[in-house]
């Protein structure tokens, strides 16, 4: 899973935090997912988040500080604990100086990369999972980040499955999408099943904008999508994020 699940803004109202919090959590109980990856995961959120999500673990780094504890963003990812195991993690920025706290080209922000390398516990076989989110002003920051990003992949997974999920805060016909998926598949495309919108962002307003799909879990070849979902999850007038969260079912070839 793949999920934006909107920062702790204290302007939100009715669509705030502390009422979607629980809503999140129970959400990806019901799916019974493996691994999610967050976004926007703020330094108040984050123990909410461990508290709610008590069989999952957990990697969690914020944006400015490259320690546990920070202000700004993390991308967080949770894992369940009885399913998966973590070999390796680490995250890196996205910026001409990946592997300290920085801030790349036209990014108004600290914008970051974090990644795990999991083993499934029955089958005990390994994939690599990256999670993360682009500039939402920076065109060329989302390009040169998509560079970094596909740079540390080639580097760091060598060859093995891979899943590459975020907020790319980038549509289908833009550059940067044109350059990730150069490299990589967007699930979205190759699922054999597809339950989806035709949009990711939806901000808390009404009617949601249609053509705006701006969220993606993209693999390589060493992967088969059997089904991809966007779910549209909304109570009277309020909306579990800004964001629909994304899920895909994958096998290891």
């Amino acid at each position: 899973m793949s999920f934006n699940i909107r920062y702790s803004n204290n302007h939100d109202g009715i669509n705030g935090w502390k009422f979607r919090k629980q809503w999140i959590a129970d959400f990806v109980d019901f799916q019974d997912t493996d691994i999610v990856g967050f976004q926007e995961v703020m330094d108040d959120m984050y123990p909410e988040l461990q508290s709610l999500m008590p069989g999952y673990s957990s990697i969690h780094m914020p944006s400015d500080t490259g320690k546990p504890n920070g202000e700004y963003e993390a991308v967080s990812i949770f894992y369940k604990k009885e399913n998966l195991k973590l070999l390796d993690s680490g995250t890196f920025w996205l910026s001409e100086t990946p592997e300290k706290p920085s801030k790349g080209w036209d990014a108004i922000y600290n914008r970051i990369c974090t990644w795990g390398k999991f083993q499934h516990s029955n089958s005990g076989k390994t994939f690599y999972l990256f999670n993360t989110h682009l500039s939402h002003v920076g065109e060329n920051a989302r390009r040169n980040a998509s560079q970094v990003i596909l740079d540390k992949i080639k580097n760091i997974a060598k060859g093995q499955p891979v899943v590459l999920c975020g907020d790319f805060n980038t549509k289908p016909d833009s550059p940067t999408y044109n350059y990730i998926t150069s490299a990589l598949i967007d699930s979205r495309k190759i699922a054999k099943k597809v339950y989806a919108p035709n949009y990711t962002g939806t901000p808390f307003e009404w009617p949601v904008k249609d053509n705006n799909i701006i969220d993606y879990i993209f693999i390589n070849d060493k992967l088969e999508v059997a089904k991809f979902a966007a779910y549209a999850e909304q109570r009277l007038h309020t909306k579990i994020s800004d964001h629909l969260p994304l899920l895909v079912n994958l096998k290891i070839k």
